[in-house]
């Protein structure tokens, strides 16, 4: 009897299949021991993800973990396509806000380097990185996602390439509540609402010690950057990538 528990979702970045049949042995290690660890016995099914939108359907065949390939799909990207500009904070702060985005379905994640920025403003090391793909990787397999969320570049975003980079956008958002008319999400004419098709919106969310003088100057500077209201509160940051990821979510999702 087969057992389809459904539940056992896995994502592995550029998965690679080179037959219908993959004997247990030629398996990672890592993989191995999660599906010991999981006490996944012959007949379960498994849903593996190669991170790219390819979704395979295994049954495990013998107790060596050896699988059938049983089906092969393909799973629309995230819509809209956000990109979320981060300026990280430190600490659990920081691996909640990407595991937010990534449940949210953000697609990408740069950290900005902003004034009052908590962490050092020093290129990351790579174990940083590695680290923050783990974190987005085990929320996928939480929330069952077969689209990673990506760390382009591996490297700080700089503001003042903002004008350039906000050009590459449809819409580009800015979160502060001075720059905002006070009404909650993006003021957007209906216009723009009622735009349909899949569209590229970046998020800039800054430190919870605010923006610079420098900083809003250079916002204010930019006719693409539009404001991006969250309520009166002082948010931490993992609430406010929530917040700001859901209102774009509601204004712009393609159901």
């Amino acid at each position: 009897m087969t057992k389809n528990l459904s539940s056992h979702f896995f994502l592995i970045r550029n998965w690679n299949v080179s037959s219908k049949f993959i004997e247990g042995a030629e398996l990672s290690r890592d993989l191995r021991n999660h599906l010991k660890s999981l006490r996944i016995e012959p007949k379960t099914q498994i849903l593996i993800s190669n991170g790219k939108g390819i979704q395979f359907t295994y049954q495990i065949e013998k107790p060596d973990f050896s699988m059938q390939l049983l089906s092969e799909n393909n799973i629309p990207q995230p819509s809209p396509l956000m990109t979320l500009f981060l300026s990280p904070p430190r600490g659990d702060a920081l691996w909640d806000s990407v595991s937010t985005a990534t449940q949210l379905g953000c697609s990408e994640i740069s950290l900005v380097a902003t004034d009052n920025c908590e962490l050092s403003k020093k290129p990351p090391r790579m174990d940083l990185w590695e680290r923050l793909e783990r974190v987005a990787d085990a929320s996928s397999e939480a929330s069952k996602r077969a689209w990673a969320l990506n760390f382009p570049g591996k490297s700080w975003f700089d503001l003042e390439s903002l004008k350039k980079t906000s050009n590459t956008f449809d819409y580009f958002f800015v979160c502060n509540e001075s720059l905002a008319s006070k009404k909650w999400g993006c003021a957007l004419d209906d216009s723009v609402k009622k735009q349909t098709g899949q569209l590229k919106i970046g998020i800039l969310v800054g430190p919870e010690g605010g923006w610079s003088p420098q900083e809003l100057s250079l916002f204010k500077e930019n006719p693409r950057l539009r404001p991006l209201y969250l309520g009166p509160q002082v948010l931490k940051v993992p609430v406010a990538v929530g917040a700001a990821l859901t209102l774009c979510q509601a204004e712009f999702s393609v159901l």
